[in-house]
């Protein structure tokens, strides 16, 4: 088994948090009838969404050259 990189695996989980995060106000606020319910819908809740898969984009194409490397010469040899 390969050891995992600690960093990448924090950023995937704050990244994982942020997006369930967002998920549920959203969510939340389709049960408020009031018209605030939209602005925390979109200001709030698609702010935070966004953030998250913005940073699990991010945590991936930051990859360490060590990582990508490793993942290059396994790939290489059958």
């Amino acid at each position: 088994m390969k050891t995992q990189n600690p960093h990448l695996t924090r950023r995937l989980r704050i990244s994982g948090t942020l997006i369930i995060a967002g998920l549920i106000v959203q969510a939340g606020s389709l049960f408020w009838n009031r018209p605030l319910s939209f602005l925390l819908f979109v200001l709030v809740g698609s702010v935070v969404l966004t953030v998250g898969i913005v940073a699990y984009l991010f945590a991936i194409v930051t990859l360490p050259d060590k990582i990508t490397e490793n993942v290059v010469r396994s790939a290489e040899v059958p």
